[in-house]
């Protein structure tokens, strides 16, 4: 039949739409204002903790040598961004926090880590807050 691949391919992207229209609302249902709260005061130390990091990963970017001689203890300081940045990424990822905002960052303002992470600390949720407000608007409408 002539018309059968075309309404194959609607039975398909149909599929396709309502399970990802599913995915969505579980994610939705997922990040709940109990996780957040669980997992504000582990984002929020990491949050405090960057002013007293900006500088030395600023030093870091010139190259390991360089830093070490202006005085910057590499190893500790690579230690614990390392592990901040897997704690904080990790609380943010289990309440739906997007992570790729502080990658457009960095090509917006720049590499200088003194603006960099406290503009990404605080814009990396506001993707995933605009696109709920946008579904529940579309949804009262």
């Amino acid at each position: 039949m002539p018309g059968e691949p075309a309404a194959q391919q609607r039975v398909v992207e149909s599929g396709y739409l309502s399970r990802h229209e599913r995915d969505h609302d579980q994610t939705r249902r997922a990040a709940t204002w109990t996780k957040v709260a669980a997992t504000g005061p582990i984002i929020l130390l990491t949050f405090a903790a960057l002013p007293f990091m900006a500088r030395g990963l600023n030093a870091i970017t010139l190259g390991e040598a360089a830093a070490f001689h202006i005085g910057v203890p590499v190893q500790r300081l690579r230690n614990v961004a390392i592990v901040g940045v897997a704690v904080a990424t990790g609380a943010s990822v289990a309440v739906s926090v997007g992570i790729v905002v502080p990658h457009i960052l960095r090509m917006a303002i720049g590499p200088d880590h003194r603006f960099l992470l406290p503009t990404a600390a605080l814009l990396g949720a506001r993707p995933e807050f605009l696109r709920t407000r946008r579904r529940r608007h579309r949804r009262h409408a």
